[in-house]
């Protein structure tokens, strides 16, 4: 049976991990507010990224962790785009 991330214990997680689930779980959550904005479906974002709906549909639902490629081409898509910004106060 496949975890989401729900079900992690994340006391168990270091900071850095910490860090990065809240990352990918915020831009997931923006994808899912424009999807719904725009009032597109999980099959029809499916087809415009080249993945299938149960792929749109396990990110939506935290059960998969996608690449960047996978994220980036959700992001064109919606009309966003990833951009590396420097933040000192985070600097490990």
């Amino acid at each position: 049976m496949m975890q989401s991330l729900d079900d992690l214990n994340l006391n168990a997680l270091s900071h850095a991990e910490k860090s990065s689930i809240e990352s990918l779980s915020n831009i997931i959550y923006k994808f899912i507010v424009k999807r719904r904005k725009l009032k597109i479906s999980q099959k029809k974002l499916a087809s415009m990224v080249g993945v299938n709906r149960s792929a749109i549909a396990k990110l939506e639902n935290s059960y998969t962790t996608p690449n960047f490629d996978t994220l980036d081409r959700i992001a064109k898509a919606l009309g966003f785009k990833f951009e590396l910004v420097e933040v000192e106060e985070n600097i490990i």
